[in-house]
């Protein structure tokens, strides 16, 4: 299986993971909602939002770094593995303690979370959610991303399955319990595949003469996490945004537009971490692999897209008439997937080069423009239109800014790749891609 290849395989795994996870999840709420009442479910609902957040914030961007660097950490992948599981596990103690000390007293309506049990229960889902994130950025570092849609759907089914026990044996808290142990239930078969059959085993660990310093790893999570800080606050702050502007009327109108029309990120993402993978193994054949993603890529999503623009009035009256009214937006949301999906290759590309430095820059110019140009329409009366257009805007901005730089930054140096890792399947009958040279 040539390079190429394995990348598409490993992009629709990717993908085909975030479809059905978000199916199994509406499933596991909708359950949740006929077995539990409504307090239950809100606090339940409330809990797990907070516990997410701890977990992408202790995760330091590890999951990206897996990525970047275990192609090329061949022999030293348990190491590095169990070094970021150790990081970000204390990391999600220490911010998950600091939560539930800080957070009841600025808000009385997450004090439940200050008894014992319930605290205990919450900051052992935090570590077990950084542990299982970090899992699946492994499974896909080592070429082994069949197994993450396997493993949520598990995840899923087995959730459920304990939703629907513990709903009544422990009504208070069976949705947080359910969905805690589930996790961990799940980080025993999912490591033990890991270090026991994916990983190669047998003579002295060699190491591979592409994989960098620890410091200098070190210094790329670090910076690509300042990054990730910076494309996070353009995302969280804009519905904040919108209905300090325009009231929680028409800030709901925008958040379901925004919604639905982002949902077509799980094709750029399943893309760009695939290609990461591949062109952080092959260096030398990074820019070809970035094209041919691109064309995968877009054979995908154009028509998605185009679909969801035809459908777009259809889609919102599902949520109700007055939805429909943000038709436009949707489709400015959607049309703005295209770009955004080669702006994210692009940033995947420049991991791979390791210039670090770059990314974050272009991450921030995304968010003060995503955040400038929203606010100043917002003043100027605009609405869910004209978010819309900023989002696009910016996505197509930083997008040519990021091929540019691309265009004129320092030519890589030729790295004589290994071709597909041992432990990657169907290695044994690899061939590598031709080389092809950049625009």
């Amino acid at each position: 299986m040539t390079g190429e290849q394995t990348m598409f395989r490993n992009a629709y795994a990717l993908m085909a993971a975030t479809v059905l996870t978000s199916a199994l999840g509406v499933g596991f709420w909708a359950v949740a909602a006929r077995l539990y009442d409504t307090e239950t479910v809100g606090r339940a609902s409330a809990a797990i939002a907070a516990m997410l957040l701890m977990c992408n914030a202790s995760q330091l961007n590890l999951s990206v770094g897996l990525m970047r660097f275990l192609p090329v950490s061949r022999g030293s992948e348990r190491r590095v593995i169990l070094i970021s599981y150790a990081v970000a596990g204390v990391a999600g103690l220490l911010t998950g303690a600091a939560f539930l000390l800080i957070a009841p007293q600025v808000s009385g309506e997450v004090s439940f979370l200050q008894d014992g049990g319930i605290s205990a229960l919450f900051l052992v889902g935090v570590v077990t959610w950084v542990v299982f994130s970090l899992q699946d950025a492994a499974l896909t570092g080592i070429r082994a991303t069949m197994w993450v849609p396997i493993e949520n759907v598990v995840f899923g089914l087995l959730k459920l399955a304990l939703l629907v026990v513990l709903a009544s044996t422990l009504a208070d808290y069976g949705i947080l319990t359910a969905w805690v142990v589930s996790m961990l239930i799940m980080l025993v078969p999912v490591n033990w595949l890991i270090f026991a059959k994916l990983l190669l085993r047998g003579g002295p660990p060699v190491r591979d003469p592409k994989m960098p310093a620890v410091r200098e790893m070190a210094r790329f999570v670090g910076g690509d996490y300042v990054g990730t800080l910076l494309s996070h606050a353009s995302t969280t702050a804009l519905p904040l945004l919108v209905i300090a502007a325009v009231g929680p009327a028409e800030s709901a109108v925008f958040f379901v537009a925004w919604t639905v029309g982002t949902a077509l990120d799980f094709i750029a993402t399943g893309t760009a971490s695939s290609f990461l993978v591949e062109g952080a193994s092959r260096q030398d054949l990074a820019h070809s692999y970035r094209r041919a993603a691109a064309r995968r890529g877009l054979l995908l999503l154009l028509p998605a897209v185009a679909a969801t623009c035809l459908l777009a009035d259809l889609l919102l009256s599902i949520f109700g008439a007055e939805y429909r009214e943000a038709r436009w937006a949707l489709v400015v949301f959607s049309l703005a997937a295209v770009p955004r999906m080669l702006l994210l290759l692009r940033l995947a590309y420049l991991r791979v080069e390791r210039r670090i430095a770059t990314v974050v820059a272009l991450q921030a110019l995304a968010c003060v423009s995503m955040l400038g140009m929203s606010a100043l329409w917002l003043q100027m009366g605009g609405g869910s239109l004209a978010v819309a257009t900023s989002w696009l805007l910016t996505e197509t901005l930083v997008l040519g800014v990021a091929e540019v730089t691309i265009r004129l930054g320092p030519t890589p140096s030729p790295v004589a790749g290994p071709g597909p890792a041992p432990h990657s399947p169907g290695a044994e009958n690899a061939t590598p891609a031709r080389s092809r040279t950049r625009d």
